[in-house]
């Protein structure tokens, strides 16, 4: 839809990294790119650097914070999984050097539990109109679907075509509840009447940045700077 505008967002301190969110996810090209990215196909030289920024940026003990629309979420999910997988890697490592004795399966676990909370700690992740469930274990997560955005359901039925999970009937960690919402609030920049309208009988307009997502996560923060 027109209004699907960026993809995914990171911010750590003033580094900042853009993903741009394809324009009609419910194409077959788009669903046939989410499902590679779902199953782990994807070679997506955006989503390849993201994972190395994330894994750079918690080396270095910073705050990141992503969000990510659309298959734009999609991609994130996935670069926060290989993010994880590298940084487990070379946790693992450190940790068999330093305990030449320690078993393999005991040594991955403890690398894993450190990674985890090292996200937790400094990995904050919002997903909006994108997937929901398959999330990795670790960063702090908040989901945001407007109950008129049909591409949630899209990504959901990409996901249980590849015999993976597409909705959450009892939400846990790490993933929190779904916040739904129907329309959007007054803000500054557009008429309420016009934008509630549009948003209630145009999925693109459900689905975009400007007029369904942004003005929410500003709502949602009583008028706080979101993106």
């Amino acid at each position: 839809g027109k209004g699907a505008a960026k993809g995914a967002l990171m911010g750590a301190g003033k580094e900042g990294l853009k993903q741009e969110a394809p324009r009609r996810l419910p194409q077959t090209q788009d669903v046939l790119r989410v499902i590679d990215t779902l199953q782990g196909r994807s070679q997506s030289r955006a989503t390849i650097r993201m994972a190395e920024d994330i894994a750079n940026q918690l080396r270095d003990g910073q705050q990141v914070n992503l969000i990510g629309h659309s298959e734009g979420g999609v991609n994130t999910v996935a670069a926060i999984a290989q993010a994880k997988r590298k940084l487990a890697d070379e946790r693992e490592g450190e940790i068999r050097d330093a305990n030449p004795g320690m078993d393999a399966e005991a040594a991955r676990m403890q690398a894993n539990q450190e990674v985890e909370a090292d996200m937790a700690k400094n990995l904050n992740v919002t997903l909006l109109g994108t997937q929901q469930t398959g999330l990795p274990d670790g960063p702090k997560y908040t989901r945001l679907a407007n109950d008129h955005d049909l591409v949630p359901d899209a990504i959901a039925g990409a996901q249980d075509a590849v015999g993976q999970k597409g909705y959450d009937k009892e939400p846990g960690p790490p993933s929190p509840d779904v916040v739904h919402f129907p329309d959007v609030e007054k803000d500054e920049e557009d008429s309420f009447v016009t934008r509630a309208l549009t948003v209630s009988v145009n999925p693109a307009a459900a689905h975009s940045m400007k007029y369904s997502y942004i003005p929410k996560m500003r709502t949602k923060e009583k008028g706080a700077s979101c993106c």
